[in-house]
C-alpha cells in the first residue's frame, strides 16, 4: 500500500480502522507511515481497512506485475 503524503491530512481514520495497529501517524509530518496491508482482508478480496475508510482517497493499493 502506498500513502500519498500530499493528500493525507493526518485525520488518523486509518489508524482507528486498522485492527492490527499497523498504521502509525508520524507526528512531525502528521501522515500515516507504516502498514502491513491487511493480508487477511486482501485474501478475502477486500481492500485494507485504511484504504476503505480513508475520507480523502489518498490511500491506494499498488499492484505489481
Amino acid at each position: 500500500m502506498l500513502v500519498d503524503a500530499d493528500l493525507c491530512i493526518g485525520c488518523e481514520s486509518c489508524t482507528t480502522a486498522c485492527s492490527y495497529d499497523a498504521s502509525q501517524i508520524e507526528k512531525a509530518r502528521k501522515v500515516m507511515t507504516k502498514c502491513d496491508c491487511c493480508f487477511e482482508r486482501l485474501a478475502e478480496g477486500k481492500p485494507p481497512s485504511c484504504v476503505e475508510s480513508c475520507l480523502y482517497a489518498c490511500h491506494r493499493l499498488w499492484h505489481h506485475g
